[in-house]
């Protein structure tokens, strides 16, 4: 599960405004850097639930949008809320644990096999 992650570091504009222009040259993070550790920009191979407030200010919701129609394997829930949704509305962390609990128990089970013994 991730809570409104930035999926696009690439494409993420909320520090610049917040910290600065020079944001992600301070942090030692160019252009390539950022390419290699945006989640959008990688094979998203077990399944990854996203919980995004639709009000979020820090995490574009257009952001895990795409993030969740490029992979199969996401799944985006939009809630009411900004990038804090959880404090207010506990209940679902609930729901995503569930959720991943879900997902655990379908990759656990054993395969049947057919034949004769």
């Amino acid at each position: 599960m991730a809570k409104a992650p930035v999926s696009d570091l690439l494409g993420w504009e909320w520090p610049l405004g917040v910290y600065g222009p020079t944001y992600f040259e301070q942090i030692q993070a160019g252009p390539s850097t950022r390419l290699r550790l945006s989640p959008l920009r990688r094979r998203a191979v077990e399944p990854l639930l996203v919980v995004q407030g639709r009000a979020d200010r820090v995490v574009p919701l257009n952001m895990n949008s795409a993030f969740a129609a490029k992979f199969p394997r996401v799944r985006l829930w939009v809630v009411a809320g900004g990038h804090r949704a959880e404090r207010a509305r506990p209940f679902l962390v609930t729901r995503a644990m569930g959720w991943l609990a879900r997902q655990a128990h379908r990759r656990t089970r054993p395969t049947r096999t057919t034949g004769t013994f």
